[in-house]
């Protein structure tokens, strides 16, 4: 063996590991399991501003209705059940809270239709106070109505509520239906959009603008259709896309801008997911699509999509590769404009069944995507992928209860206004019974250990870059184990930041600071350890 080449590697190995990045990998804050002998599922989740969180699903086998609270710590608040709903993997519920904690949940349920002695399938809207009391129920089925559908829910500044449906007639047509009530349960007004060929109008998502205008999306024999109507029901406007685009999902950002996301059929290469953006003149303003360059014909299914303060929206969907058999992640990011800042694609091994079910972004411009991943084994686990802004992998978050065979599935990310992040899905017990997992994680402040090396003394750097928008980085370095805590200040010497605050071993570290949500201008940045100040510098912020 030759001792020289040997010492050479285990130094170079040395030397590697002591100054490659760290990224300290985040654990979750709590993990909370509801768990029933007869199974449950969840279907929803909402996260308020307290940071309370609100989950809507069912107990498998009694087919009931469950509704869960808990608080910003984990602790369960209360859980209710109501019974008699329909509980399958077309159905879907959907559960929101006003500012003063009453919770709403809108689910498929049955009613009994006097005039034909049946019992249908229609829309159950059901209201609780936040300490969990029921207050009321309403529920929705024209009489001569075969079935309805549940597609979505939202609530005005007034806590009005609107609920929208699929409501299925005689002769195999359907359409789109949007009820409103107020916060009481007092019935408003109802409105039925039947697009002019009469057949298959199949809303998909209801949404909002903050002038609590109304705007119901979804596809009529693949043309997407978008119908807008004011608080009193009146309609705005209608409106129609080129065929062979399915809209799944509507978001509208605060200059009244429409972003529809959903599925595209290409000719000769088959599916790509798609992201369209709208003036408020229902003129097109972009148009992108997601389809895989490796491969000639391909399948890419849209699975959700986000958009941020300044209107840079995020869109994922699974997407298939040669040589295999099952499906990955793809996320992508754009500008305001629709330029693409990034594109990533999330495949661990070959064959890996990948699925991405929802994503989100944090108040420092993080991408967040969860869903599920098999690693080519025989069990799923939840998969939660973080991208920093610029697009780079930052965190793989996974959770499978510690039994690795069983079936664990994400189903939908939040963030809250402080950056926190809430992950919620269903997760197998040992014994192989549904239950439901929801995980929280703590603000992800992008901190990153540079080196292992021990400085000297304690030292705050200069950010770079300086000046920056939106993104800065601050490095500083530790001597000794101390408790550190990076602050940022106003010009005006209000803390409105804080950076980290916690326990630190000797070395150099670098966090981010991402300025999206500030105004342009000058601003400090300090630290201190175990209460002591270090330092203090200046940065620029320019948008």
């Amino acid at each position: 063996m030759n001792i020289e080449n040997t010492m050479n590697k285990y130094f170079l190995f040395l030397f590697i590991l002591i100054t490659q990045p760290l990224y300290s990998q985040p654990n979750p804050e709590w993990v909370m399991r509801y768990e029933n002998s007869s199974g449950a599922s969840v279907k929803d989740m909402f996260v308020d501003k307290q940071g309370n969180v609100y989950l809507a699903g069912a107990v498998i086998s009694s087919q009931k209705l469950l509704i869960i609270k808990y608080n910003t710590s984990g602790t369960e608040i209360w859980s209710r059940t109501l019974d008699s709903v329909i509980n399958n993997d077309s159905r879907k519920m959907f559960i929101a809270a006003d500012d003063s904690g009453q919770v709403y949940v809108l689910s498929p349920g049955i009613i009994h239709v006097q005039s034909i002695a049946m019992n249908r399938e229609c829309t159950r809207l059901v209201k609780y106070s936040s300490g969990g009391k029921l207050l009321w129920e309403r529920k929705y089925i024209n009489e001569d109505s075969l079935f309805t559908i549940c597609k979505g829910i939202v609530l005005d500044d007034s806590s009005n509520v609107y609920a929208a449906a699929e409501t299925w007639q005689e002769g195999q047509s359907s359409n789109y239906t949007t009820l409103k009530y107020n916060s009481e349960g007092n019935f408003k007004w109802i409105r039925v959009y039947d697009s002019p060929s009469h057949i298959y109008d199949s809303p998909t998502f209801l949404s909002k603008d903050i002038e609590n205008n109304i705007y119901i999306t979804g596809s009529n024999t693949s043309t997407i259709t978008t119908v807008k109507y004011n608080s009193f029901g009146d309609s705005l406007w209608v409106l129609r896309d080129n065929p062979g685009f399915i809209g799944l999902k509507i978001i509208v950002d605060d200059s009244l801008n429409v972003f529809v996301g959903g599925n595209s059929s290409v000719a000769f290469n088959g599916t790509t997911f798609t992201l369209k953006k709208f003036n408020n003149a229902r003129n097109l303003i972009w148009q992108k699509s997601y389809n895989n360059p490796t491969v000639l014909r391909d399948n890419n299914n849209f699975s959700d999509f986000t958009i941020d303060k300044n209107s840079n929206s995020f869109i994922t969907g699974v997407s298939g590769d040669t040589m295999e058999l099952a499906w990955d992640y793809a996320s992508l990011r754009y500008n305001g404009s629709g330029d693409s800042i990034w594109t990533q694609k999330y495949s661990p091994v070959h064959n890996s069944d990948d699925r991405c079910a929802s994503i989100a972004v944090d108040k420092l411009g993080n991408c967040i995507v969860t869903g599920k991943s098999n690693d080519n084994l025989f069990g799923y686990k939840y998969l939660t992928i973080v991208y920093a802004p610029a697009g780079q992998q930052r965190y793989l978050l996974t959770y499978n209860n510690n039994f690795p065979n069983g079936n664990h599935e994400a189903i939908k990310v939040l963030t809250d206004t402080s950056g926190n992040i809430y992950i919620t899905g269903n997760s197998q017990t040992m014994g192989g019974v549904n239950g439901i997992a929801t995980l929280k994680y703590g603000v992800l402040t992008g901190l990153q250990q540079t080196t292992n090396f021990i400085p000297d003394k304690f030292e705050l750097g200069q950010n770079y870059p300086n000046p920056f928008n939106p993104d800065t980085n601050i490095k500083f370095k530790i001597s000794y184990n101390s408790k550190v805590k990076v602050t940022v200040f106003d010009i005006l010497g209000k803390e409105i930041e804080t950076l980290v605050d916690k326990n630190f071993s000797p070395g150099e570290y670098k966090v981010q600071w991402n300025a999206s949500e500030r105004s342009s201008g000058i601003y400090f940045y300090c630290m201190f350890s175990d209460g002591l100040l270090i330092s203090a510098k200046s940065m620029s912020f320019i948008k």
